[in-house]
């Protein structure tokens, strides 16, 4: 009898020690995935700020040359009308 509760009892050590092992295991295994995945999502995100700072800057410049141009077309259309202004005068 003595025998029999011995052996159930190292059974069910053995089973949980199991249970411990394995799941320590797991949650290793696990938590080398997350990091790699937390490390790819931190390139990814660098990557998108440098798109997004690369077409802001992009954006900007256009911006500008649209200006330029325009200003310049204002000055034209300005002294377009001066030069009509003073050679219609007697």
């Amino acid at each position: 009898m003595e025998i029999g509760i011995g052996l159930i009892g190292g059974l069910i050590a053995g089973i949980v020690l199991g249970y411990i092992i394995v799941s320590g295991i797991v949650k290793k295994g696990s938590q080398a995935k997350i990091d790699e995945i937390n490390s790819k999502s931190d390139l990814t995100l660098k990557e998108a700020e440098l798109t997004a700072k690369r077409r802001l800057d992009e954006a900007e410049v256009k911006a500008e040359k649209i200006i330029s141009k325009a200003e310049a077309r204002n000055e034209q259309i300005k002294q377009k009308k001066i030069h009509l202004r003073f050679s219609s005068l007697p």
